[in-house]
């Protein structure tokens, strides 16, 4: 007679989302280029056709792209290695 209500030692030791600290961080560079090359130069080149001006490629709006990609990408590594439980900086 087995116990059915016995935990299966496969089920209790899979993690479904096991992942390497380095491939996270791989992925959080990912997400912040990601802002600086594809969203930006779309913004950018939306509001020039729309408004014809050329102030959103000053250097002003280029650094803020910068910090904010880079404030997404650690957001991005911090809230990913939480979720997976990865706990080694």
């Amino acid at each position: 007679m087995t116990d059915r209500h016995a935990p299966d030692p496969f089920i209790a030791a899979a993690r479904p989302f096991n992942a390497r600290a380095r491939d996270v961080n791989l992925i959080a560079l990912a997400l912040g280029l990601y802002i600086f090359i594809v969203l930006f130069p779309a913004y950018a080149f939306l509001r020039i056709w729309w408004t014809g001006e050329l102030a959103v490629l000053s250097f002003a709006n280029i650094f803020t792209a910068i910090v904010i990609g880079c404030l997404f990408g650690l957001f991005a590594r911090a809230l990913i290695r939480h979720t997976l439980g990865i706990r080694k900086p």
